[in-house]
C-alpha cells in the first residue's frame, strides 16, 4: 500500500507569506504610531511657543515694574485740550505725583506752567498757580518775538531764534512752536524739593517733546 507524500514545501511557502504579512502589519502600525506621536509633540511645541509669544508681546504689561514676560511699559495720554494737543508718555508709578498745568499769558503769549501734586504737598509754594515749579511750555508762532527770562524783548523772532541756535529744544505742531523752558530755581525749601522737582522737569520735558495734534 502506497502512502501519499506530504507537500512540506507548499506549507513552508504559505507560512513565509503569513510571516511577511504579519511583519508588514506590525511595521506599518509602529510607523503610524511613531508619526502620530511626533506630530502631536510638534503641535504641542508650536502651541507653547505661541502662548509664550503672546505673553511677552501683551501690551500694557502688569504693574510692579518690569521683569520677564511683563510686556512693554504702560503709557498714558496727557491732554492739553485748550491747545487741542496730546502727548503719549510713560505711565508714572502709582506713588508718583500727578502732573498739573495752568494756561497763563506772558508778554501776550500763552504758556502752560507745570507742577505736580507731590511738589505741592511738599511745599504749597510749588503749587501750579503759584510758580511753574516744573517749568513751562511756551506756545508761539514763528513771527512772534522771543522774550528773555526777565521779560524783556530779545529783538529776535521765534524763527530767527531757532535758526541762530538760541532756541534748541522745541516741537512744531501745525502753525505753532512749543518751547520748553526750565524753572528758574527751587520752588520751595523742603529737603525733598530738589529730587521731586527734577523728576517733574523730566516728565514735562517728555510731554513737550511728544506733543501732537489731537
Amino acid at each position: 500500500m502506497k502512502h501519499a507524500k506530504s507537500n512540506h514545501k507548499g506549507f513552508a511557502a504559505i507560512e513565509a507569506v503569513l510571516i511577511l504579512v504579519a511583519v508588514a502589519i506590525i511595521g506599518g502600525t509602529g510607523y503610524y504610531v511613531y508619526h502620530a506621536n511626533k506630530k502631536a509633540t510638534s503641535t504641542y511645541n508650536s502651541a507653547s511657543k505661541t502662548a509664550s509669544a503672546g505673553t511677552n508681546s501683551q501690551p500694557n504689561g502688569g504693574k510692579g515694574g518690569g521683569g520677564p514676560n511683563t510686556g512693554p511699559a504702560k503709557t498714558e495720554i496727557f491732554l492739553i485740550p485748550e491747545w487741542k494737543l496730546s502727548a503719549e508718555i510713560p505711565a508714572p508709578p502709582e506713588q508718583a505725583g500727578l502732573i498739573q498745568y495752568k494756561i497763563t499769558q506772558q508778554n501776550g503769549q500763552e504758556t502752560a506752567q507745570f507742577s505736580t501734586q507731590e511738589l505741592k504737598d511738599a511745599d504749597p509754594a510749588c503749587a501750579v498757580d503759584q510758580t511753574p515749579a516744573a517749568g513751562f511750555i511756551l506756545r508761539a508762532k514763528a513771527t512772534d518775538h522771543l522774550y528773555l527770562d526777565d521779560g524783556t524783548d530779545s529783538g529776535q523772532t521765534i524763527q530767527k531764534s531757532i535758526a541762530s541756535g538760541v532756541i534748541k529744544s522745541y516741537k512744531k505742531v501745525s502753525n505753532y512752536y512749543y518751547i520748553y523752558q526750565h524753572p528758574q530755581g527751587l520752588c520751595g525749601a523742603s529737603p525733598t524739593i530738589p529730587q521731586l522737582q527734577q523728576a517733574a522737569v523730566k516728565s514735562v520735558q517728555s510731554i513737550a517733546a511728544k506733543l501732537t495734534a489731537e
